[in-house]
């Protein structure tokens, strides 16, 4: 075989490689958005893009009670510093956050979605400079790139403005 001919096959190998795991990343994933709610397709630990981040991430600071739309308590994951009292944890978290990601920010590991504060949230309005703070903070959902391990940091973070 001339040069010209391995160095064609080699490209349409590579080309084919790429379309297999290209395929293979299409296939559906298994994501845990609340503590029943478990989805089981395929087993292959996948990357999700941004706007599939974006969804688990919304969906998950909905059904944990975290905005002003009603949820089913038996479904609600407790952090780890709610304690284990499900309705005060509720009432804590009521119309705290919005409910649209404000931003997305991948990381090498991790995509870490961004919740601005509910400014009409009560309790926040207890808190001294409370404007300013908004306009600057809110709360960061990590997971992992494939989607798993959905949790809420405690601590608040910077806004890229």
């Amino acid at each position: 075989m001339k040069a010209r001919q391995v160095s064609l096959i080699v490209t349409a190998m590579l080309f084919l490689t790429q379309w297999c795991c290209h395929q293979m990343n299409s296939v559906h994933r298994t994501r845990q958005i609340s503590g029943n709610a478990e989805v089981t397709h395929a087993d292959v630990k996948v990357e999700i893009t941004e706007d599939e981040a974006r969804r688990l991430a919304e969906e998950f600071i909905v059904h944990n009670g975290y905005t002003d739309i009603p949820v089913d308590e038996s479904e609600v994951v407790l952090e780890s510093d709610d304690g284990t009292d499900k309705v005060e944890a509720l009432r804590l978290r009521a119309s705290t956050l919005e409910a649209t990601a404000y931003e997305v920010r991948r990381r090498p590991d991790r995509w870490i979605v961004i919740f601005r504060f509910n400014a009409a949230s009560a309790w926040r309005h207890k808190m001294p400079g409370f404007s300013e703070y908004l306009k600057s903070n809110g709360r960061a959902l990590i997971m992992d790139l494939a989607g798993h391990g959905l949790h809420l940091e405690h601590q608040d973070i910077k806004l890229l403005n």
